[in-house]
């Protein structure tokens, strides 16, 4: 069942998600639906297609949803530990320490990044060397920005010196920030707008409904070609609206870089 695999996937990113939470969001959209139809005097059969392809769209488009909001998350996570790292490492000089001092800015919010940090200083302390503790870390957070960080503090416990402090500041993530921000706020755009035009489009059709006599309309909707026509309408908005839902949503960290 895909509800079941939805369920799953949203709990692996550290969200809740119950039955009660996807039933109530498909009866919203379920009753959208019928409403539509109803003005619109679909025919049951055109109905019940409309229904099937909420009910095989919409664990995309929640699933879609909570991954924005992952990893929009997983970002914020993933800058705050480049800028908190190079600060407390060029302050004491020692990855443990710079790593503690880190995990004290996750605590109020406890995330992945909190849990990885953790992990990595219980390795440190079990005698591990540094380059395993940061691959807890790296294997979920991989960047090369956060690879260049984790060298340089590594060159740095090796031979020390200011020179080694003062490289951290060649790992400038801040422009590389800026893009992403900048990128993801142009998606955002395109989903708003095509949530716009979903609305509108349903408003101008439930406008000329409403704006032309009933005498006029009621023959055309008994109408074969009027009822299919509409009813793709419809299914091209449905399939419009979740493509470009779930198209636009992706990985903020771009893992090839």
């Amino acid at each position: 069942m895909q509800w079941r695999k939805l369920l799953v996937s949203i709990e692996k990113m550290g969200f809740k998600y119950s039955v009660v939470d996807y039933l109530k969001t498909l009866f919203m959209y379920s009753m959208i639906i019928i409403g539509l139809s109803y003005f619109h005097q679909l025919e049951f059969r055109y109905i019940t297609l409309l229904m099937l392809t909420i009910v095989l769209l919409l664990p995309f488009i929640i699933y879609s949803q909570f991954k924005f909001t992952y990893e929009f998350q997983r970002f914020n996570d993933y800058c705050l530990y480049l800028k908190q790292m190079t600060i407390q490492y060029k302050t004491h000089k020692k990855i443990k320490v710079a790593l503690q001092m880190t995990a004290q800015a996750f605590e109020k919010n406890p995330s992945k990044m909190y849990r990885c940090i953790l992990k990595a200083v219980e390795k440190i302390d079990h005698g591990e060397s540094f380059e395993d503790a940061f691959l807890c870390i790296e294997e979920e957070y991989h960047n090369r920005y956060i690879q260049k960080l984790h060298g340089y503090m590594l060159l740095g416990e090796q031979i020390g010196g200011d020179h080694v402090y003062q490289a951290l500041d060649h790992v400038n993530f801040e422009d590389w920030q800026s893009d992403v921000i900048a990128f993801q706020k142009q998606k955002t755009q395109v989903r708003k707008t095509n949530i716009y035009f979903t609305l509108l489009s349903i408003g101008i059709s439930m406008f000329c409904l409403f704006f032309f006599p009933q005498d006029l309309m009621q023959p055309l909707f008994v109408n074969t070609s009027f009822q299919l026509l509409t009813f793709i309408y419809f299914e091209i908005l449905l399939m419009a609206y979740a493509l470009v839902t779930c198209g636009l949503t992706g990985s903020w960290i771009d893992e090839k870089r």
